[in-house]
């Protein structure tokens, strides 16, 4: 994953570099494990900022990780206007 892509937001459509990045937090105790993040961000060199951002995290009880049960949060973060400097 990675590259250019076109993404469209409230404030446009723009070429932008999609980068995707994993991380896993040091906060397990012990009745849950680590949080999991996955997120996804498109930067537009044309503005010089980032255009997007998908934010997903999830975590599992101890004890019922084979039966699925996943606890987390989903956030989208979007440029909503946009206006080219001189």
């Amino acid at each position: 994953m990675g590259g250019y892509e076109s993404v469209t937001t409230p404030a446009g459509t723009f070429d932008a570099i999609k980068l995707r990045y994993i991380l896993r937090l040091d906060d397990e105790t012990f009745w849950r494990y680590p949080t999991q993040c996955d997120y996804v961000v498109w930067y537009a060199p044309s503005v010089g900022a980032m255009v997007r951002e998908q934010k997903r995290s999830t975590w599992m009880q101890k004890g019922y990780a084979s039966q699925g049960a996943n606890f987390g949060q989903q956030m989208v973060y979007e440029l909503v206007s946009y206006t080219a400097g001189k």
